[in-house]
């Protein structure tokens, strides 16, 4: 896509202001993916982040990783789409499962997307809706910003390695 491919046709599409950005999906890292985000040719990435699939943008200190996919598109000035933010609902029925009293006492759905939306590099978490309260709950996490933790703060309290 990049040499020799259509990429040239939909920048010449962008340059005649039939299209306004520019931008690829992929399910995670991969190689292909850092190296498309390299060409500096793309306005934007979607991508999957959730709390189970954190690769993309996972934290290592106070700070995300400058090599993770989020932080590689950050530093082109790319926007950041993320898909499955809901754990395509892997996340809540696990919980069902295993601790079934818990599961009711939290709204894991609204977790989930606050979760998400934490991620200083997330511009954009893409969710399904399948019913009014379901987009007035998603609205209300965005709106009231509840859910939302400090990432760096919360890596400063559980680190994944022990401090050197």
């Amino acid at each position: 896509i990049v040499e020799g491919g259509c990429l040239d046709a939909y920048e010449q599409l962008r340059a005649e202001g039939k299209v306004r950005y520019l931008g690829f999906t992929s399910e995670g890292p991969n190689g292909a993916v850092e190296k498309l985000i390299q060409t500096g040719r793309f306005d934007a990435i979607m991508i999957c982040f959730n709390l189970i699939y954190q690769s993309t943008g996972a934290y290592r200190s106070r700070e995300p990783s400058p090599a993770t996919t989020l932080s590689l598109a950050r530093g082109q000035q790319m926007g950041t789409v993320t898909m499955r933010t809901m754990t395509s609902d892997i996340f809540q029925r696990w919980i069902r499962q295993v601790a079934p009293d818990v599961a009711s006492q939290v709204d894991w759905s609204a977790a989930l997307l606050g979760f998400n939306l934490s991620h200083p590099q997330v511009d954009v978490a893409v969710v399904g809706m399948r019913s009014e309260a379901e987009v007035d709950r998603n609205a209300d996490v965005v709106d009231r910003g509840l859910h939302r933790v400090d990432m760096a703060a919360l890596h400063d309290e559980f680190p994944t390695r022990p401090p050197v």
